[in-house]
C-alpha cells in the first residue's frame, strides 16, 4: 500500500511539475527573458505555418488558398491572407496586386515576405515603384528545386514577362533536402523532414504544443550555436556566426554543399529555359545574409574569420549567372551601403529584413530592372548592377 502511495505521489509531482513548466511561461510570457520569447515565437510561427500547409506530391507541400490569419513576428503579429490567383487549390500571399501580372516573384520566406505586412513587402513596393503588377509566388521553406517546379506548373498560366527568382544562401541545403525527399518514396515533405530530424509524430506534436519540449529542444540544438549580439549606435542585432563559409572544403559537409550547389545549377538552368519558353526573362535576385551585410561588425568577433569571405555562397551564383547568360540583381551593394550608414535593415533575431530592409531591396530591384530596360521607369538613388555574360565559369562550391 505504501509503495502505491509513494508511486502516486511521485507521479503527481511529475505531472504537477510539467503542468507548472507548461503554464507559467504562458501566464508570464511578457516578463520572460527576451531569448525565451524569441524561441517561443519561432516555434509558434513554425506550428502556424505547418497548419496552413497540405502535402503535394510534386512540390512537397503547398499553402492553402483563401486564408486570413495572424502570424507571430518580433514585437507584432503579421496579417497574412492567401489567394490562388485562379491557379487552383494552392495559396500564395495576397499582397494586393492583381492580374494580369507582368512579373512574378519566386523564392522562399524572403519572397513570401515573412515578418512584414504587405504594405512594406519588397514585392509590393516593387510593383508600386515600377507601375508593374507583380505577384509573389514565394513559399517559406521552398528550395530552388521546388521553385523551378512552381514556375513549370504555373508560369505559363500567368504569362509574365519577367520572372524574379529570389535566392538565399540556405537554398544550398534546402536543395539537398528536397532532392532526398523526391527519392524517398514519401508524398508528404513535412512528415518526411520531421522524421529525418528525428522527431517522429510524437516529437512533432510536442514541438507544436509543449513549451517544456521547446525549451529542451532549443537548448539541445543551440548547444553548438555561436551567436554575437551587437547593441550600440542605434543597432540591436543578433548574428549567427556558425555559418558554413567559415568551414573548410573538406569532409562530408563540404560534399553536401557541393551536391547542393550542383542541384542549384540544374534548377537555375531549368528555370532559365522555362522562362524563355513562356516569353519571359529570368532575373535571379541575390539576397545576402544579415551577417554578410553587417560583416564589418561581425568579423572581429568570429574566431578564425580573418580570411573568411561572407559573400562566398552568392559569389559563385553570380559567376554562374554570368557564365550562363542569366540576368541577376545583386542586392548586397545597396544593403551594405545603407548598413554602413548605421541603418538597421534586419530584425533583431530573425534573418529577415525589417520594413526598412524591404524598402531598400525594392528600390534596388527596381533600379536593376530599369537599368536592364525590363521596366520603363528610372530610379534615383542606390542601384545594383544587372549583369549578363562573363568568361568566368563557376565549377566549385563556395
Amino acid at each position: 500500500m505504501r509503495v502505491r502511495v509513494v508511486i502516486g505521489l511521485l507521479l503527481f509531482g511529475l505531472v504537477a511539475g510539467l503542468a507548472m513548466v507548461e503554464t507559467l511561461p504562458r501566464l508570464f510570457a511578457r516578463v520572460m527573458p527576451r531569448e525565451f520569447r524569441g524561441l517561443q515565437r519561432v516555434y509558434a510561427g513554425r506550428a502556424k505555418w505547418q497548419e496552413i500547409m497540405v502535402p503535394d506530391t510534386y512540390l512537397g507541400y503547398r499553402p492553402k488558398p483563401e486564408l486570413d490569419l495572424q502570424f507571430p513576428s518580433e514585437g507584432r503579429n503579421i496579417p497574412v491572407r492567401t489567394t490562388s490567383h485562379g491557379l487552383g487549390d494552392i495559396g500564395f500571399r495576397d499582397i494586393g496586386t492583381r492580374p494580369p501580372f507582368r512579373a512574378i516573384a519566386l523564392g522562399d520566406s524572403f519572397t513570401f515576405c515573412d515578418d512584414v505586412p504587405v504594405e512594406t513587402c519588397w514585392v509590393r513596393q516593387l510593383a508600386d515603384l515600377t507601375g508593374v503588377s507583380v505577384a509573389t509566388l514565394g513559399v517559406s521553406g521552398y528550395s530552388t528545386l521546388a521553385e523551378a517546379r512552381i514556375l513549370e506548373r504555373y508560369g505559363s498560366q500567368l504569362h509574365p514577362r519577367i520572372v524574379l527568382q529570389g535566392l538565399f544562401p540556405n537554398d544550398f541545403n534546402d536543395n539537398l533536402d528536397f532532392d532526398q525527399w523526391t527519392r524517398s518514396g514519401s508524398d508528404d515533405f513535412w512528415s518526411w523532414r520531421t522524421s529525418k530530424e528525428g522527431r517522429g509524430m510524437v516529437g512533432g506534436w510536442l514541438a507544436a504544443h509543449s513549451m517544456a519540449y521547446r525549451l529542451l529542444e532549443g537548448a539541445w540544438h543551440g548547444r553548438s550555436d555561436q551567436t554575437y549580439h551587437y547593441q550600440r549606435d542605434g543597432l540591436d542585432l543578433v548574428f549567427r556566426v556558425d555559418r558554413w563559409w567559415l568551414e573548410t572544403d573538406e569532409g562530408n559537409r563540404a560534399q553536401d554543399r557541393q551536391r547542393g550547389w550542383q542541384l542549384m545549377q540544374d534548377a537555375l538552368r531549368t528555370m532559365h529555359a522555362s522562362a524563355e519558353r513562356i516569353g519571359a526573362t529570368l532575373v535571379v535576385v541575390l539576397i545576402p545574409t544579415k551577417e554578410e551585410v553587417y560583416w564589418q561588425l561581425v568579423q572581429p568577433h568570429v574566431p578564425g574569420a580573418a580570411g573568411a569571405a561572407a559573400d562566398r555562397p552568392l559569389r559563385v551564383v553570380r559567376e554562374f549567372c554570368q557564365a550562363n547568360d542569366i540576368a541577376y540583381c545583386d542586392l548586397a551593394p545597396a544593403l551594405e551601403a545603407e548598413a554602413r550608414k548605421g541603418r538597421q535593415l534586419y530584425l533583431r533575431v530573425s534573418g529577415h529584413w525589417n520594413d526598412e530592409g524591404n524598402a531598400i531591396a525594392a528600390a534596388a530591384v527596381a533600379a536593376c530592372l530599369a537599368e536592364r530596360k525590363l521596366v520603363d521607369r528610372t530610379f534615383a538613388g542606390t542601384t545594383t548592377a544587372l549583369v549578363r555574360g562573363s568568361s568566368t565559369q563557376a565549377n566549385t562550391i563556395p
